[in-house]
């Protein structure tokens, strides 16, 4: 009996220490969980998988009680890992692993360079810092001939293009657009398209084809310095060779148009007159004097024709004490001009 009663507290032993390390292993899981929802553990440290589970539950036991060890208590660890997480310590701000570690893991490769080619190509499309000036003006030419200039300044210079009227040149890209021109161009376009139905009083306005379609000049002066286009109907068939050489035609434009015999105090002198190699252009330099007014112009002038019966004039004046300064730049502007087909 005494030999059957010590066997029984020997098996009620081990079944009691059996209990005990499955409480033990229980808990041990549960604090594995936890501290992966907390980022602290891999999830699958302290639970036990196929084959082999009594070792790894074994392995996550020691390492709960090293931690218990370590830590005074669960609340403790709790509150610790909520403020470490809450908030960076001061030395991962200077540290960058530290910091890497406290934001989390780095993006991946797809999305560090679909995030790099969209920063990239918002810079290039807002020309931010003048980039995509500064590339294109590699090649001025290149750009130019493709037209780039529309939306980005090449070379100190920007290009107005007209589709409508037909014609292009490009312009320092500092210089403003006449707004008096652009308000007559939105009353156009919001006649053409009217919201209310038309008057059937309403006449058609007709356009007054000495004013230019076209100007530009820099801000704040007061329009001495600017670069105007006129477009005008033409008989067909007419170019600018029936005018003559360009001296004759030049000295026949100042005589009717610029200072013609009526207005007394205007006079109007040619400095000098070339033509394009294939005669479709004429380029005159003239200048301008009105002495009831009391000032002086120099004018670089361009005129051509196209086949629609149009007649094209690009003017670019100064004063003519500022025109050696200017000469440069006017010089630029007339020999862009060009007539789309």
């Amino acid at each position: 009996q005494k030999k059957e009663g010590e066997s029984g507290r020997e098996r009620f032993t081990r079944r009691e220490e059996k209990k005990g390390r499955g409480a033990e292993r229980m808990r041990g899981a549960a604090r594995g969980r936890l501290e992966h929802r907390k980022g602290l553990r891999h999830p699958y440290e302290c639970s036990p998988t196929g084959r082999g589970g009594a070792s790894t539950r074994r392995r996550g036991e020691s390492r709960v009680k090293s931690q218990d060890e370590d830590s005074p208590s669960p609340s403790s660890t709790s509150s610790s890992s909520s403020s470490s997480s809450s908030s960076p310590s001061p030395q991962a701000l200077f540290d960058p692993s530290e910091l890497i570690v406290y934001g989390g893991r780095l993006p991946s490769r797809r999305r560090f360079l679909s995030g790099t080619g969209l920063a990239l190509v918002t810079a290039l499309g807002a020309n931010f810092l003048g980039i995509t000036s500064n590339i294109l003006s590699l090649n001025t030419s290149f750009a130019r001939r493709n037209r780039f200039d529309v939306l980005y300044p090449i070379g100190g210079y920007k290009r107005s293009l007209d589709s409508d009227n037909g014609f292009t040149f490009i312009y320092p890209e500092r210089w403003l657009a006449d707004q008096t021109l652009y308000n007559r161009y939105a009353r156009k376009i919001e006649q053409q398209n009217p919201l209310d139905p038309p008057s059937l009083n309403r006449r058609k306005s007709q356009r007054d084809f000495s004013e230019p379609v076209a100007a530009y000049g820099p801000p704040g002066t007061s329009g001495a310095l600017n670069v105007s286009v006129v477009v005008a109907p033409i008989e067909a068939g007419f170019t600018l060779k029936k005018l003559g050489t360009p001296e004759e035609a030049g000295e026949l434009i100042l005589k009717t148009f610029i200072a013609p015999p009526s207005q007394t105090d205007k006079v109007a002198e040619l400095v000098s007159a070339t033509s394009s190699d294939d005669g479709d252009y004429y380029f005159f330099e003239f200048t301008v004097e009105s002495r009831a007014k009391g000032w002086k112009r120099r004018n670089l002038a361009v005129y051509g024709t196209s086949n629609k019966n149009l007649l094209y004039t690009l003017n670019c004046q100064c004063p003519d004490e500022s025109f050696n300064k200017e000469r440069s730049k006017l010089m630029t502007i007339a020999n862009s001009f060009e007539i789309l087909a």
